[in-house]
């Protein structure tokens, strides 16, 4: 998740939070990794920032529950990092936000609803808040079958509680509305050209993220320039157990960076260049082939980037075997 925008290269993190650890992750791998988890995650971060990645992303299903949250936006803020959270809008209050102010750079505001009612009003005003206490914010609207014809007013809300981003998040919506969604958003980013930043998380064909010309030069100068591994990769996700995955931690565990625990993140890298990222950019091509020949023009092309993930690793354990 990129709030900061497309140029930003960020780390994305997924702490498991010790409140919830007992109850929610039983087993002792996930315990493990939570008595260990936060050193590494530390010191995560600084690699992170020595292989070229701007920001932070504290993310999970709780990430205010994460008890290492302010320690590890100021390692970030050490290491020149801008820090972003997300936050569903009916956890804002003044105390929260001052609770925030100084760690985190950029806070995201999922909108759930039009806040029709009194107290959803009240709880909006606390985005004009956030900004006065510096904080940028962001507000995500997650689109759905039901809400398609509240695009426009999101960004009016967005634009008029003070917000430097709209970024708009496709759920189980049809081809049709994708496509629709699609030009509404081109429209508004017209519209609002200035006033506000206006993000649509499912790229496809007319907005892929990069090309195959691109992906080799990247590939083949990463051993002498790790920096640029967030060029192609980012973000770069941290998940409960400490994996270390390209992009999204769906994708097949063959094409992980590995695990942190042995190894740092900057050596999981180093050996993920050399032994792994060809994989991955071989799969990421064809990727990119199938979404200039074979899918509709607005599919996602991280969806299509999964299923062509699993196709490589079916064939590499049809061979082995």
């Amino acid at each position: 998740m990129n709030l900061l925008g497309p140029d930003a290269r960020t780390l994305e993190v997924h702490p498991v939070p010790f409140t919830c650890l007992l109850h929610r992750y039983p087993s002792s791998g996930h315990r493990e990794w939570d008595r260990l988890g936060i050193p590494l995650l530390l010191a995560a971060v600084g690699d992170a920032a020595q292989l070229g990645y701007t920001s932070l992303h504290v993310a999970g299903d709780e990430p205010l529950h994460c008890p290492a949250l302010h320690s590890l936006c100021d390692e970030a803020h050490r290491h020149g990092m801008k820090t972003t959270l997300q936050l569903g809008q009916g956890v804002l209050n003044q105390r929260l936000l001052e609770e925030l102010q100084g760690s985190v750079d950029l806070l995201g505001i999922v909108l759930e609803s039009r806040p029709a009612a009194q107290g959803r009003v009240r709880k909006c005003r606390h985005l004009r808040t956030a900004r006065q206490l510096g904080m940028e914010t962001a507000v995500i609207m997650k689109l759905t079958r039901g809400n398609m014809n509240d695009l426009e007013w999101a960004a009016q809300f967005a634009a008029e509680h003070g917000a430097s981003t709209l970024s708009i998040r496709p759920s189980r919506v049809s081809d049709e509305q994708i496509t629709t969604a699609w030009m509404v958003v081109e429209f508004l980013r017209d519209v609002c050209r200035g006033r506000l930043r206006i993000g649509f998380d499912s790229p496809n064909r007319y907005c892929l993220p990069a090309d195959i010309t691109e992906l080799n030069l990247w590939q083949r100068g990463l051993s002498a320039c790790p920096q640029t591994l967030g060029d192609i990769v980012s973000p770069l996700v941290i998940d409960t157990r400490g994996m270390v995955f390209p992009l999204r931690a769906s994708l097949p565990q063959e094409f992980a960076l590995g695990a942190l625990g042995g190894h740092s993140l900057r050596e999981l890298a180093e050996h993920w260049i050399s032994y792994g990222s060809a994989a991955f950019a071989e799969c990421y091509a064809n990727a990119l082939l199938r979404a200039r020949s074979e899918m509709d023009a607005f599919n996602d092309f991280f969806d299509l980037l999964s299923e062509e993930a699993g196709r490589s690793r079916g064939a590499a354990l049809a061979a082995a075997g």
